[in-house]
């Protein structure tokens, strides 16, 4: 899932001082977020095409193996719309898999060592962006609802006029506004609605995402320790390269959690 979506993912418990509120539901996403590298799962991501007119022009839909193995993770595609793969597309997928684990098998001390140190990083800069969600956005407290049985507290967050990223990825917070779904017990983000204000310009401006682009995210708790992603829904427009425009709708859902080791060296 793209980092700027975790942008609109900021709560205020109590009015009175939201980022305080903030920072404690980021540090604890944070947990979540080494904990998920513990869990295999199934993929499931279809994609809509439309025309200028709004209409269908193509679907597709593809499902994943998202195994775990030598500490990260390979996705392994098994299904493509609605039938298993033909045969010599399983024996392809096969020899990909093949070949991306004795590659990994020969991952040196030195090159683990490397690659923890990578991972991270990556998660320190992922904490740091979140942290940095607290002074983006202003926070308004809406009437409380039930998620999924769970009662939670809504937020309505909106830019802050006057934010200056500190961030790459906090470039994206001031083009982004949204409602979001907390648990008052775990504290987590569990629903989020969010909508696109300004175009947002993603992978050294490759990827340009339009105005009134529309995100929805969900997510359920897991072996009771864990909040793993269970949906994100996308629909709007996009241009890549500053070429070809996409009008699509992109629907992924995440099932069959099992946990399991991030070094072990078995798969599934």
């Amino acid at each position: 899932m793209p980092r700027f979506l975790w942008s609109l993912f900021a709560v205020s418990l109590f009015a009175q001082d939201p980022r305080v509120l903030i920072l404690e539901s980021a540090g604890r996403e944070a947990k979540d977020l080494e904990l998920q590298r513990n869990y295999t799962f199934r993929e499931r991501v279809q994609e809509r095409r439309f025309d200028g007119a709004g209409k269908v022009t193509s679907t597709e839909v593809k499902i994943f193996d998202v195994l775990n193995f030598y500490g990260r993770p390979y996705r392994r595609l098994i299904e493509k719309d609605g039938k298993p793969l033909p045969a010599d597309a399983e024996s392809s997928e096969q020899r990909k898999l093949d070949r991306e684990m004795a590659k990994r098998a020969r991952e040196s001390e030195s090159d683990r060592r490397k690659r923890l140190a990578e991972q991270a990083k990556d998660l320190e800069e992922e904490r740091a962006f979140r942290r940095e969600i607290a002074d983006a956005f202003r926070f308004t407290l809406l009437p409380d609802e039930a998620v999924g049985g769970l009662p939670c507290h809504v937020v309505q967050a909106d830019p802050k006029p006057g934010f200056k990223p500190r961030t790459r990825d906090g470039r994206t917070l001031p083009k982004l506004k949204g409602k979001l779904w907390i648990a008052k017990t775990d504290k987590r983000w569990i629903k989020v609605e969010a909508e696109t204000i300004d175009t947002i310009s993603l992978g050294w401006f490759l990827l340009r995402v339009a105005k009134g682009t529309r995100f929805q995210f969900q997510s359920e708790r897991v072996g009771g320790e864990v909040w793993m992603p269970a949906r994100v829904f996308v629909r709007g427009d996009a241009r890549i390269a500053g070429l070809k425009r996409l009008n699509l709708e992109l629907d992924v859902s995440w099932s069959g959690f099992r946990k399991f080791s991030t070094e072990s060296r078995i798969s599934w």
